[in-house]
């Protein structure tokens, strides 16, 4: 769940051109490592870290807010 709520984010700060590279990336063989996609989003996304850093606290607070009721 984290790690999909990581990528719908990230795929909010790209514009259709950081898009367009992502699919590239994603299409390659071998696909990807976790690093590179990490790299890619850091080098086309300001802020990105900080952004996913807040975007976890965010899905924490609801996990603890679910796991009360």
């Amino acid at each position: 769940q984290a790690q999909r709520r990581m990528g719908i984010i990230a795929m909010e700060h790209l514009d259709e051109q950081g898009i367009e590279a992502f699919n590239a990336l994603l299409a390659q063989t071998p696909p990807p490592d976790p690093a590179a996609v990490q790299s890619f989003f850091t080098a086309k996304i300001p802020d990105f870290e900080s952004k996913m850093q807040e975007a976890m606290m965010q899905f924490a607070d609801e996990f603890v807010a679910a796991a009360k009721k």
